[in-house]
């Protein structure tokens, strides 16, 4: 964890009232499906006031919200990368620093759950917070002599955020009727891997496993878990200073952001297609950045766990690009679930698509991830795709769309340049051996 993160706020309430919660979720909902987040990616990049002014109230809107709706918030805040540097630093706020929970109940919290003074536990506690987001906040503490960083889940969010999926599930399910988007499914699958990051217990099992992949791995540093002060609403683990996302845009050489860039792309290419997982969760506040070059990669909650099987058709979709055959292309997408309706669907349209999406992928020489590139897969794959009623979408896919853009989104933000093609190739014909059992 970074202890150079701007401190959360400080705040004795966050609004966890279930009957406040109630309406105010279902308002941000309306908003944030059709409104507030919307607006903000539409934003013209040539018009600073208004995306400033649109950028601060999403902040204020979402700040004392957590669960569900901080998510939606934070991804704004990677996403918007063609609004001007002010507006993204406004929002750059929701992934490490929103508002705090008291001490107060941050103690009774762990008390309960370790079942033992705090004092007892830890050498030393600091009140404040160093990072708050979405489903819990973090302090820095010190055991036998060394810096621990101890992730407190917010009081009733399991609940609150199992509110907020059921209203989005209803959003999700009427959207969804009459296409080929299966929105039951979706909002399930939704469901299903949010509150997954509720269980700290979970996410420990997954953080080490991850560690023990990552240790002989070079420029990759996963945190060791101290299990016996870990329980399902308490994550402690090494501390780790480091520069965090904004910070190292901003100041690291370019061949220092090219590096890490390399790294982060090959660590989540070798997740998916060696060991078929991915962190579903690919925000920029989730890396810190080492002085000897090393990415820390944080936050194991929200884990997509697949079947061999599956892997291996994305296995061939994928080859099917890099070794430029198109037939094979269309049975390899069909078989990963992709097509609704076969006689409407524009194989042709499909084919372009996805050869500019894999041009990162197929380039023998350094490409350079950039806003352009990504706003023109956006627009393929969103406002011009020709297949918006024929193709489909299942509901594992949720989880890899959102990988898709925030990893895309974070590479431009860095501008990293490398030859991507490289560890992609290695990943993608290496064996697909899995890590986790499939959720």
């Amino acid at each position: 964890m970074d202890d150079r993160r701007t401190p959360p706020r400080k705040s004795n309430t966050i609004k966890t009232g279930l009957i406040s919660r109630t309406f105010t979720t279902a308002k941000m909902s309306a908003r944030l499906g059709m409104g507030a987040t919307k607006k903000l990616l539409n934003v013209s990049a040539d018009n600073p006031e208004k995306a400033i002014e649109v950028a601060a109230k999403l902040v204020n809107e979402f700040d004392g919200m957590k669960g569900l709706m901080m998510k939606f918030g934070q991804m704004a805040s990677y996403l918007g990368t063609h609004l001007p540097a002010e507006a993204r630093d406004i929002l750059a706020t929701l992934q490490a620093s929103s508002t705090a929970m008291a001490f107060e109940d941050v103690r009774e919290l762990i008390e309960a759950e370790l079942h033992a003074p705090i004092e007892s536990c830890f050498d030393q506690f600091e009140e404040t917070a160093f990072a708050a987001a979405s489903i819990g906040q973090v302090h820095k503490a010190v055991v036998n002599g060394k810096p621990v960083a101890v992730k407190v889940q917010y009081p009733e969010i399991e609940k609150l955020l199992s509110m907020d999926l059921k209203l989005v599930g209803n959003l999700f399910t009427v959207f969804m009727a009459g296409t080929s988007l299966p929105g039951r499914a979706m909002a399930q699958e939704l469901k299903a891997r949010l509150l997954e990051e509720c269980d700290y217990d979970l996410e420990a099992r997954n953080q080490m496993k991850i560690r023990a992949l990552s240790e002989n791995t070079p420029g990759e540093h996963v945190p060791a878990v101290i299990a016996r002060l870990s329980s399902r609403r308490v994550l402690t683990t090494e501390f780790c200073s480091g520069m965090n996302f904004q910070d190292f845009c901003s100041s690291a050489s370019p061949e220092q952001k090219n590096q890490a860039g390399l790294t982060i792309f090959t660590h989540t290419m070798n997740a998916i297609f060696r060991h078929c997982y991915f962190n579903g969760d690919p925000h920029p506040g989730n890396y810190l950045f080492q002085p000897d070059g090393r990415v820390t990669f944080l936050d194991f909650g929200c884990i997509k766990k697949f079947e061999p099987a599956y892997i291996n058709n994305w296995k061939a979709m994928a080859k099917s690009i890099l070794e430029q055959r198109k037939s094979d292309n269309l049975k390899a997408t069909d078989a990963m679930g992709l097509i609704g309706r076969m006689k409407a669907f524009d194989h042709d349209h499909h084919w372009e698509m996805m050869n500019h999406v894999y041009t990162p992928f197929t380039t023998e020489t350094p490409f350079t991830f950039t806003h352009e590139f990504n706003s023109k897969t956006t627009r393929l794959m969103i406002w011009e795709n020709k297949n918006k009623f024929s193709g489909a979408m299942p509901a594992d896919f949720l989880f890899i769309n959102r990988l898709q853009w925030g990893l895309a989104a974070i590479l431009a933000d860095m501008g990293a340049t490398a030859v991507f093609a490289t560890p992609f190739r290695a990943a993608v014909y290496a064996d697909a051996v899995p890590l986790f059992e499939p959720n």
